[in-house]
């Protein structure tokens, strides 16, 4: 083959791969009230059933639709709560690293003075 003419730029096309076709923003995370949280804690721990019925006709929506809107209600409350255990342990991991090792070098001058 001739070599390309100097005059002439060699042009490759490149296509986006699928990951960059398909990447989306991520959505913000969603904030709740103490209140929200609060009936969540109640509704999951007090173990009673939900009348899905009464909240269907107070939404204005089927039982179904109810039912899904709940179950993406506490999906979102539950990360929400994971996430926050997550920022307190972090806040906490990095504001008292040395408590950790005073904890450490107190346990081994205890063995030593034994």
């Amino acid at each position: 083959m001739a070599p390309p003419k100097k005059d002439k730029m060699h042009v490759t096309a490149v296509s986006p791969s699928k990951v960059e076709k398909t990447h989306a923003p991520r959505a913000d995370r969603k904030t709740f009230t103490k209140n929200e949280v609060f009936l969540y804690l109640v509704i999951k721990n007090s173990g009673a059933k939900v009348d899905y019925e009464a909240i269907s006709k107070a939404l204005g929506k089927s039982k179904v639709a109810a039912v899904m809107q709940m179950s993406r209600l506490s999906k979102g409350i539950e990360e929400f709560l994971k996430h926050q255990e997550g920022m307190i342990e972090n806040m906490n991991d990095h504001t008292h690293p040395e408590d950790t090792t005073n904890a450490n070098q107190d346990e081994s001058n205890g063995d030593e003075d034994e």
